[in-house]
């Protein structure tokens, strides 16, 4: 709980925890109707990044701004700040993500890769669920396929050291080991101060679940949003086993054994890897951007 609530009774055999909330949860002009919309960009995909301004300009947001940071067009539209940035083709993600957070003008942000367009229930279903809020994931599945989710609520199955156990969870479920997939983020502002994305991760070496993991480590609480939906253009990461749902515990994942030992293998495999390059002085996974 960090420094947002504390412990005032605890009875065990009673089974009752009483807890005082010490300290307010919204700062002074936040609103759900203000909200700053970061998006990453290669330069690759310049009529996707169009789709989703046209998206989010669908909303109809009372106060917002779009920040594109990495390589676009020059623009004159006075809803978009351009911020560029090369990366040198290092997938320097972590830096765009973080420079998106430093110019923010709102505490409601919202950080997408050039592939996330917001359905147009988002704003009313953020409505809906509350401003009361530090991370949130909502209903992402891929393109039109409504039935083929992306990442969108997900959990590592164990702790972060360990061989992984992923797999979405229910909408209704939650779990202590959940990550939030780097591709699209729901986040406050203070949230992203209590711990940013590391830089000395670059793309696709686990920044995403680096990042939640420093987000527990401060309190951080993640919750998953019903009312707002996205879609994705692309997905790279296949179909992920499902947990069934238990409402008293994290339930039995439904995934092919032969999957789940050539998974742990190659982790294993991996992580055998590192430690003898490690000897070596050589860290080919944390190249310094």
């Amino acid at each position: 709980m960090q420094d947002k609530a504390a412990l005032r009774k605890e009875d065990r055999k009673e089974q009752i925890l009483v807890l005082q909330k010490t300290k307010q949860s919204l700062i002074p002009q936040d609103s759900v109707d203000r909200w700053t919309f970061g998006i990453i960009s290669d330069g690759k995909k310049i009529e996707q990044i169009d789709q989703q301004i046209a998206a989010i300009r669908k909303l109809r947001i009372p106060e917002y701004e779009i920040i594109i940071c990495g390589v676009y067009k020059q623009t004159y539209d006075t809803d978009i700040k351009y911020i560029y940035f090369n990366d040198f083709g290092r997938g320097w993600i972590t830096r765009k993500k973080n420079v998106i957070l430093e110019n923010a003008k709102y505490e409601n942000v919202v950080v997408m890769h050039d592939r996330i367009l917001l359905s147009e229930n988002f704003y009313e279903g953020m409505k809906k669920f509350g401003n009361n809020f530090e991370l949130l994931c909502c209903k992402t599945v891929f393109n039109e396929d409504t039935e083929k989710r992306c990442g969108d609520w997900i959990t590592y199955g164990t702790n972060f050291w360990k061989a992984p156990h992923m797999g979405l969870l229910d909408y209704r479920d939650w779990d202590k080991h959940w990550w939030v997939d780097g591709g699209f983020y729901i986040l406050k502002k203070s949230t992203w101060r209590r711990a940013q994305w590391d830089e000395f991760l670059l793309w696709s070496q686990g920044e995403d679940i680096k990042l939640s993991e420093d987000w527990k480590k401060q309190g951080v609480v993640v919750r998953f949003n019903q009312f707002s939906s996205a879609r994705s253009l692309s997905w790279r990461h296949g179909n992920f086993s499902m947990y069934v749902f238990n409402p008293h515990k994290l339930g039995e994942r439904k995934y092919p054994h032969m999957k789940e030992f050539y998974d742990s293998g190659e982790y294993y495999a991996k992580q055998g890897a590192k430690k003898i390059l490690r000897k070596f002085g050589v860290y080919p996974w944390k190249k310094t951007p």
